[in-house]
């Protein structure tokens, strides 16, 4: 006797899901597709509504004061800071960014294991250097042995990279943690069986 597969329970992860973004707009068009085929479909964004039982983590946002402050210091050089004083500012950055992204991961685990969701779509986050928080919590995330365990799979959608030469110049880092992060989650390289 074969073993039933259980439903598809979809979520799918970005800063953002109600605008007029194309991401956004690519999103509401696959909460249409998937209610249309039956299968149960949400969103996790800053800006995600739930009354559609969707989750809602501001801490996703890259368009707060902080995410952006933050940008600027690790991409622009923020205030010239003198030689002697970049390893204490980068040392700062990274704890900051490490404390950052636990509510974000927190969040998204609880709300994954107490819905029963299979699948996790994960879109532009690892292409774009906009919120390195929210990248360092959806790669833990991956790499959970809990999400291994439940069997969740990710489904990572990557387009717009920060290496493209439109771009490119916007993402230029004084910071080796950071230029290391660059090569490690900028497309993420896993073994994780559960990324197809």
């Amino acid at each position: 006797m074969t073993e039933q597969a259980r439903p598809s329970k979809i979520l799918d992860v970005h800063f953002k899901s109600d605008g007029t973004d194309g991401v956004s707009l690519m999103m509401q068009a696959f909460r249409r597709a998937f209610a249309m085929a039956g299968i149960d479909y949400r969103t996790a964004s800053a800006d995600s509504r739930s009354e559609a039982g969707d989750l809602q983590v501001t801490g996703l946002s890259y368009q707060t004061a902080e995410a952006a402050g933050q940008r600027k210091i690790i991409f622009d050089g923020g205030d010239a800071e003198p030689e002697a004083n970049q390893a204490h500012v980068e040392a700062m950055l990274q704890a900051e960014l490490i404390k950052n992204k636990q509510p974000i991961l927190n969040e998204l685990k609880r709300y994954i294991l107490e819905n029963g969701i299979t699948h996790v779509i994960v879109r532009n986050i690892f292409s774009l250097p906009l919120h390195l928080a929210a990248t360092l919590a959806l790669y833990d995330l991956i790499l959970d042995e809990e999400m291994e365990k439940a069997g969740v799979k990710f489904v990572l959608i990557h387009h717009d990279f920060y290496w493209e030469p439109s771009r490119s110049a916007g993402y230029q880092t004084k910071f080796q943690f950071v230029g290391q992060l660059l090569a490690s989650h900028f497309p993420p390289v896993t073994h994780n069986p559960g990324i197809v």
